[in-house]
């Protein structure tokens, strides 16, 4: 199992750079709730049918899960060991639920391959 971050799902949805490393993986993975928001107003900015896009998304096997109490907590706490980074709380949401659940985060921002948070981080380009 892995954890995606909204630019993962996009890239798969629109079939960027990397797509194919997302398609491999997302029949058993996670997303959270906050994550799967941003990938849908990513959707909805390019005008795209978002319940289209959750469709596929739920076809292909992503599970989609609410972000805990704990999670905002690691998230809050990750502000300052990645604000030199520009991590947006979205992105700080992922690595806390990959954490928490000891998967892998996997992403498109090629910056997260600079953090050492005891998370493994796959970048998919």
């Amino acid at each position: 199992m892995t954890v995606l971050d909204a630019s993962a799902v996009v890239a798969l949805l629109y079939g960027e750079p990397g797509a194919k490393r997302v398609e491999e993986v997302i029949a058993d993975s996670l997303i959270g709730a906050a994550n799967f928001s941003e990938a849908m107003s990513i959707v909805a900015l390019r005008n795209s049918d978002t319940d289209a896009a959750a469709a596929l998304l739920a076809n292909l096997g992503m599970t989609i899960v609410p972000v805990t109490e704990s999670q905002a907590m690691a998230a809050a706490n990750l502000h300052i060991r990645t604000k030199k980074f520009g991590l947006s709380l979205g992105d700080r949401l992922c690595l806390a639920l990959a954490f928490e659940a000891g998967l892998a985060a996997i992403t498109s921002d090629k910056i997260w391959a600079n953090l050492d948070l005891g998370v493994e981080i796959r970048i998919i380009r």
